[in-house]
């Protein structure tokens, strides 16, 4: 059995900080962006699309991030926690408009999906 050394498990925890750092940096330029030159996008989806393009350039290394990435992706069911609490307060607008809002979320999500894979398809046989 391999032994992990003290300064080992420092590399790791400096490697994790270091991601998510560079995460939250492209978080808060896509942000920055967006209020000061008025970009039509959520600032979080550029930041997004920032980062993909660092990583498609070679900027940025995907094991630069890899670790943080993948730590809030496993935890990705808790962010959504507070919008499900947040409905309670929308109780009657969800009694009365709930059937109808059901069925345009899976609607949209069927589409979402049918195009993603379209989108896919027409790509692959590039």
């Amino acid at each position: 059995m391999k032994k992990v050394t003290h300064k080992q498990n420092l590399r790791k925890i400096v490697y994790a900080i270091r991601g998510f750092l560079i995460l939250i940096f492209f978080y808060l330029l896509g942000e920055g962006l967006v209020k000061y030159l008025k970009v039509p996008l959520p600032g979080n989806v550029l930041g997004m699309l920032l980062i993909f393009i660092t990583l498609q350039t070679g900027i940025l290394r995907l094991e630069q991030v890899k670790f943080a990435a993948g730590k809030l992706l496993a935890y990705l069911a808790l962010f959504f926690v507070p919008y499900g609490v947040g409905l309670i307060q929308y109780e009657s607008m969800l009694a009365q408009y709930g059937w109808a809002m059901l069925l345009s979320v899976v609607i949209s999500t069927f589409f979402t999906l049918w195009m993603s894979a379209f989108v896919f398809d027409k790509l692959l046989d590039r």
